[in-house]
């Protein structure tokens, strides 16, 4: 983004453009989420929330997590209950999906500014 006048002149941009260190300095600000998981056997597990998708989430656990199927995640305070699916592990963390027709994240994003905050890295366009 930038704050040069369009062809109507109106100036669009509330950000200067950013060199190559501040940008990296920029992808390096990081948005985590205090997260829990609900587990079916009535454990929890506290964690952070450190990467979005329009198909779920990243968790990375405090304490190591084996369960892979249904679960319930609270983040923060703002959403509890939510039912997802953990479907995978990784060495970066636990691969969290929502199921189709019940949680839309666009929605949660516009309802909720912590979740919505997760997505700024995809908002820009740093390459064009």
């Amino acid at each position: 983004m930038t704050d040069k006048p369009t062809v109507g002149g109106i100036k669009t941009g509330w950000i200067r453009d950013m060199n190559a260190h501040e940008r990296r300095a920029f992808d390096r600000v990081v948005f985590h989420l205090d997260g829990e998981l609900s587990l079916p056997d009535g454990s929890k597990c506290a964690g952070e929330i450190v990467n979005v998708s329009l198909v779920g989430f990243l968790f990375v656990p405090a304490e190591p997590i084996s369960y892979r199927g249904a679960a319930e995640l609270s983040i923060q305070s703002e959403v509890s209950g939510l039912k997802i699916n953990i479907v995978d592990t990784s060495s970066v963390g636990l691969h969290l999906e929502t199921y189709p027709g019940e949680t839309d994240i666009r929605h949660l994003a516009l309802n909720h500014p912590s979740i919505a905050r997760l997505f700024l890295p995809y908002i820009y366009d740093y390459d064009s």
